[in-house]
């Protein structure tokens, strides 16, 4: 599946809102209703899209994801019509291949486990909730 990366502007900033939740609440089912909160106020004042870049696909946002400073894959979303397609797995190897070190935060919930660790991703840590992965090549 042949798509292009762009640089986030402000423009996406409410689509890249909407990535975030779903990056959050599509994956937990038992958070309180102060962390919900939490959560949601600091989407709302605090998302920074000066990292982000977006995931285009016959001139369609599909997608979007932030790497930190510290190789850190802080969130990669496609659009579920999208996914299994590709083209995360794409993405995710182009980051390996420009990071050599990649790490990640992973909802257990989350069916993208089983790619992560088919892309050579191991867990290094666990919390209640989550799991830690990290690729070093």
């Amino acid at each position: 599946m042949n798509y292009n990366i762009r640089d986030a502007s402000k423009n996406d900033i409410e689509l890249l809102k909407e990535y975030k939740r779903h990056s959050i609440f599509d994956y937990t089912d038992d958070l309180s209703d102060g962390e919900i909160k939490r959560i949601n106020d600091y989407i709302e004042n605090n998302l920074n899209i000066n990292k982000y870049k977006i995931v285009i696909v016959n001139d369609n946002i599909i997608g979007a994801y932030l790497v930190t400073d510290e190789h850190l894959l802080n969130e990669i979303y496609i659009e579920e019509y999208w996914r299994n397609q590709g083209i995360g797995s794409s993405i995710i190897k182009d980051l390996i291949k420009e990071y050599k070190t990649l790490n990640l935060w992973v909802y257990k919930n989350n069916k993208a486990i089983k790619l992560y660790e088919s892309l050579g991703f191991k867990i290094e840590k666990i919390t209640d909730s989550r799991y830690y992965m990290v690729y070093y090549q």
